[in-house]
Protein backbone atom coordinates (compact mmCIF):
# COMPACT_ATOMS: atom_id res chain seq x y z
CA UNK A 1 0.00 0.00 0.00
CA UNK A 2 1.16 3.50 -0.85
CA UNK A 3 2.00 5.19 2.44
CA UNK A 4 0.69 8.61 1.32
CA UNK A 5 -2.64 7.06 0.40
CA UNK A 6 -2.83 5.29 3.74
CA UNK A 7 -1.93 8.51 5.57
CA UNK A 8 -4.67 10.29 3.62
CA UNK A 9 -7.25 7.77 4.79
CA UNK A 10 -6.25 8.33 8.42
CA UNK A 11 -6.40 12.12 8.01
CA UNK A 12 -9.91 11.99 6.55
CA UNK A 13 -11.11 9.80 9.40
CA UNK A 14 -9.43 12.00 12.03
CA UNK A 15 -10.92 15.22 10.64
CA UNK A 16 -14.29 13.76 9.68
CA UNK A 17 -14.30 15.25 6.17
CA UNK A 18 -12.26 15.03 2.99
CA UNK A 19 -11.75 18.79 3.09
CA UNK A 20 -10.47 18.72 6.68
CA UNK A 21 -8.07 15.88 5.95
CA UNK A 22 -6.80 17.68 2.86
CA UNK A 23 -6.16 20.85 4.87
CA UNK A 24 -4.12 18.93 7.47
CA UNK A 25 -1.95 17.30 4.79
CA UNK A 26 -1.63 20.49 2.75
CA UNK A 27 -3.22 19.13 -0.44
CA UNK A 28 -6.41 19.90 -2.34
CA UNK A 29 -9.67 18.05 -1.56
CA UNK A 30 -9.71 16.64 -5.10
CA UNK A 31 -6.20 15.24 -4.63
CA UNK A 32 -7.27 13.76 -1.30
CA UNK A 33 -10.31 12.09 -2.90
CA UNK A 34 -8.14 10.74 -5.69
CA UNK A 35 -5.68 9.20 -3.22
CA UNK A 36 -8.45 7.37 -1.37
CA UNK A 37 -10.18 6.21 -4.57
CA UNK A 38 -6.85 4.89 -5.86
CA UNK A 39 -6.25 3.02 -2.59
CA UNK A 40 -9.76 1.55 -2.69
CA UNK A 41 -9.25 0.51 -6.31
CA UNK A 42 -5.90 -1.10 -5.53
CA UNK A 43 -7.34 -3.07 -2.60
CA UNK A 44 -10.66 -3.83 -4.27
CA UNK A 45 -12.52 -2.65 -1.15
CA UNK A 46 -14.64 0.32 -0.13
CA UNK A 47 -12.74 1.83 2.81
CA UNK A 48 -14.82 4.82 3.92
CA UNK A 49 -18.47 5.79 4.14
CA UNK A 50 -18.73 9.20 2.55
CA UNK A 51 -21.06 10.71 5.13
CA UNK A 52 -20.67 13.55 7.61
CA UNK A 53 -18.56 12.70 9.49
CA UNK A 54 -16.64 10.21 7.39
CA UNK A 55 -16.53 6.71 8.91
CA UNK A 56 -14.62 3.58 7.93
CA UNK A 57 -15.99 0.29 6.70
CA UNK A 58 -14.78 -3.03 8.12
CA UNK A 59 -12.06 -3.09 5.48
CA UNK A 60 -11.25 0.52 6.29
CA UNK A 61 -10.78 -0.39 9.96
CA UNK A 62 -8.01 -2.81 9.00
CA UNK A 63 -6.24 -0.16 6.90
CA UNK A 64 -6.72 2.48 9.61
CA UNK A 65 -5.09 0.19 12.17
CA UNK A 66 -2.18 -0.25 9.78
CA UNK A 67 -1.97 3.53 9.37
CA UNK A 68 -1.75 4.08 13.14
CA UNK A 69 1.00 1.48 13.48
CA UNK A 70 2.96 3.02 10.61
CA UNK A 71 2.53 6.46 12.18
CA UNK A 72 3.99 5.22 15.46
CA UNK A 73 6.84 3.33 13.80
CA UNK A 74 7.73 6.40 11.76
CA UNK A 75 7.85 8.56 14.90
CA UNK A 76 10.04 6.04 16.71
CA UNK A 77 12.40 5.80 13.74
CA UNK A 78 12.69 9.57 13.44
CA UNK A 79 13.42 9.82 17.17
CA UNK A 80 16.15 7.22 16.77
CA UNK A 81 17.70 9.00 13.80
CA UNK A 82 17.54 12.32 15.61
CA UNK A 83 19.37 10.90 18.63
CA UNK A 84 22.14 9.65 16.33
CA UNK A 85 22.66 13.00 14.59
CA UNK A 86 22.10 15.50 17.39
CA UNK A 87 24.59 15.67 20.24
CA UNK A 88 24.11 16.74 23.81
CA UNK A 89 25.17 20.30 22.95
CA UNK A 90 22.57 20.75 20.21
CA UNK A 91 20.38 23.81 20.16
CA UNK A 92 16.97 23.69 21.75
CA UNK A 93 14.19 21.94 19.85
CA UNK A 94 12.73 25.34 18.90
CA UNK A 95 15.98 26.16 17.05
CA UNK A 96 16.72 22.68 15.76
CA UNK A 97 15.23 22.15 12.28
CA UNK A 98 16.04 18.44 12.39
CA UNK A 99 13.91 17.87 15.48
CA UNK A 100 11.23 15.34 14.47
CA UNK A 101 7.54 15.99 14.95
CA UNK A 102 6.12 14.72 18.24
CA UNK A 103 4.80 11.18 18.42
CA UNK A 104 0.99 11.11 18.62
CA UNK A 105 -0.44 8.74 21.22
CA UNK A 106 -4.18 8.17 20.82
CA UNK A 107 -5.76 6.94 24.05
CA UNK A 108 -9.29 5.94 24.99
CA UNK A 109 -10.34 6.97 28.52
CA UNK A 110 -13.71 6.74 30.21
CA UNK A 111 -15.13 9.97 31.60
CA UNK A 112 -15.04 8.87 35.25
CA UNK A 113 -11.33 8.12 34.99
CA UNK A 114 -10.77 11.47 33.27
CA UNK A 115 -12.27 13.34 36.23
CA UNK A 116 -10.50 11.28 38.93
CA UNK A 117 -7.32 9.20 38.85
CA UNK A 118 -6.28 9.99 35.25
CA UNK A 119 -5.87 13.72 35.82
CA UNK A 120 -2.26 13.56 37.14
CA UNK A 121 -1.28 11.92 33.85
CA UNK A 122 -1.61 15.31 32.14
CA UNK A 123 1.00 16.83 34.45
CA UNK A 124 3.42 14.06 33.50
CA UNK A 125 2.67 14.32 29.77
CA UNK A 126 3.42 18.06 29.94
CA UNK A 127 7.09 17.13 30.50
CA UNK A 128 7.25 14.91 27.40
CA UNK A 129 8.74 17.10 24.68
CA UNK A 130 8.49 14.37 22.04
CA UNK A 131 4.92 13.19 22.76
CA UNK A 132 1.46 14.64 22.23
CA UNK A 133 -1.75 12.86 23.18
CA UNK A 134 -5.21 12.58 21.67
CA UNK A 135 -7.87 11.54 24.18
CA UNK A 136 -11.03 9.77 23.01
CA UNK A 137 -13.68 9.74 25.74
CA UNK A 138 -15.44 6.37 25.62
CA UNK A 139 -17.46 4.22 28.02
CA UNK A 140 -15.28 1.61 29.70
CA UNK A 141 -17.56 -1.20 28.49
CA UNK A 142 -17.40 0.00 24.86
CA UNK A 143 -13.71 0.89 24.64
CA UNK A 144 -12.12 -2.29 23.29
CA UNK A 145 -13.45 -1.93 19.70
CA UNK A 146 -11.58 1.40 19.43
CA UNK A 147 -8.35 -0.48 20.11
CA UNK A 148 -9.01 -3.37 17.73
CA UNK A 149 -10.08 -0.97 14.96
CA UNK A 150 -6.89 1.08 15.32
CA UNK A 151 -8.60 4.32 16.35
CA UNK A 152 -6.52 4.35 19.56
CA UNK A 153 -3.21 2.75 20.57
CA UNK A 154 -4.32 2.08 24.13
CA UNK A 155 -7.51 2.39 26.17
CA UNK A 156 -8.94 2.14 29.66
CA UNK A 157 -11.48 -0.68 29.56
CA UNK A 158 -13.43 -2.94 31.88
CA UNK A 159 -12.47 -5.92 29.70
CA UNK A 160 -9.78 -8.20 31.07
CA UNK A 161 -9.19 -9.93 27.74
CA UNK A 162 -6.86 -8.58 25.10
CA UNK A 163 -7.48 -8.46 21.38
CA UNK A 164 -5.14 -9.53 18.59
CA UNK A 165 -1.77 -7.81 18.90
CA UNK A 166 -2.62 -6.16 22.22
CA UNK A 167 -1.92 -6.78 25.91
CA UNK A 168 -4.31 -6.28 28.83
CA UNK A 169 -2.83 -4.98 32.09
CA UNK A 170 -4.82 -4.46 35.28
CA UNK A 171 -4.76 -0.82 36.40
CA UNK A 172 -6.89 -1.11 39.52
CA UNK A 173 -10.50 -1.01 40.63
CA UNK A 174 -13.14 1.70 40.42
CA UNK A 175 -16.05 1.19 42.80
CA UNK A 176 -19.43 2.69 41.96
CA UNK A 177 -22.03 3.32 44.66
CA UNK A 178 -25.65 4.33 44.00
CA UNK A 179 -26.58 7.48 45.92
CA UNK A 180 -29.59 9.79 46.21
CA UNK A 181 -30.40 13.04 47.97
CA UNK A 182 -32.27 12.89 51.26
CA UNK A 183 -35.21 14.62 49.61
CA UNK A 184 -35.55 11.92 46.95
CA UNK A 185 -35.33 9.15 49.53
CA UNK A 186 -38.09 10.79 51.56
CA UNK A 187 -40.31 11.27 48.49
CA UNK A 188 -39.96 7.69 47.26
CA UNK A 189 -40.10 5.81 50.55
CA UNK A 190 -38.01 5.64 53.71
CA UNK A 191 -38.39 2.20 55.28
CA UNK A 192 -35.15 0.61 56.60
CA UNK A 193 -33.44 -1.70 54.10
CA UNK A 194 -31.69 -4.58 55.94
CA UNK A 195 -29.84 -6.03 52.93
CA UNK A 196 -29.45 -6.11 49.17
CA UNK A 197 -28.36 -3.44 46.67
CA UNK A 198 -30.93 -0.97 48.00
CA UNK A 199 -29.07 -0.68 51.31
CA UNK A 200 -26.62 1.69 49.56
CA UNK A 201 -29.37 4.29 49.58
CA UNK A 202 -29.93 3.81 53.28
CA UNK A 203 -33.64 3.13 52.82
CA UNK A 204 -36.14 0.93 51.04
CA UNK A 205 -37.15 3.12 48.11
CA UNK A 206 -39.21 2.85 44.95
CA UNK A 207 -36.29 2.60 42.54
CA UNK A 208 -38.63 2.05 39.60
CA UNK A 209 -40.03 5.58 40.04
CA UNK A 210 -37.11 7.55 41.48
CA UNK A 211 -35.51 9.79 38.80
CA UNK A 212 -32.11 8.63 37.61
CA UNK A 213 -29.14 10.35 35.95
CA UNK A 214 -27.05 8.75 33.18
CA UNK A 215 -23.80 10.06 31.71
CA UNK A 216 -24.67 9.10 28.12
CA UNK A 217 -26.33 6.52 25.94
CA UNK A 218 -23.61 3.93 26.63
CA UNK A 219 -23.81 4.35 30.42
CA UNK A 220 -25.48 1.17 31.73
CA UNK A 221 -24.19 1.21 35.32
CA UNK A 222 -27.46 2.48 36.77
CA UNK A 223 -29.56 0.03 34.80
CA UNK A 224 -27.29 -2.82 35.92
CA UNK A 225 -27.80 -1.66 39.52
CA UNK A 226 -31.59 -1.70 39.10
CA UNK A 227 -31.44 -5.18 37.57
CA UNK A 228 -29.45 -6.50 40.55
CA UNK A 229 -32.04 -4.92 42.85
CA UNK A 230 -34.81 -6.81 41.03
CA UNK A 231 -36.36 -3.66 39.55
CA UNK A 232 -38.04 -4.27 36.18
CA UNK A 233 -39.48 -0.78 35.66
CA UNK A 234 -37.47 1.96 33.96
CA UNK A 235 -37.47 5.21 35.97
CA UNK A 236 -37.42 8.72 34.48
CA UNK A 237 -33.90 9.24 33.13
CA UNK A 238 -31.97 12.49 32.69
CA UNK A 239 -28.80 12.48 30.58
CA UNK A 240 -25.99 14.73 31.85
CA UNK A 241 -22.75 14.18 29.86
CA UNK A 242 -20.42 15.46 32.55
CA UNK A 243 -19.30 14.29 35.95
Amino acid sequence: MNIEQVRSLAAVVDEGTVEGGAFVLGITPSAMSQRIRTLESRLGQVLIRRANPVTVTEAGEAVLKYAREIELLESETMDRLHSLTVGADSASSAEDPSKPAPTILRIGVNADSMSTWFRPVFAEVADWDDIVIRIEVVDQDKALPLLTSGEVLGTVTSESRSGYGTRAEKLGTMRYVAVATTGLVERFGARPAPSGPRRHLGAEVDLGSMPMVKFGRDDDLQLDFLARAGVAATPPVSVVPSS
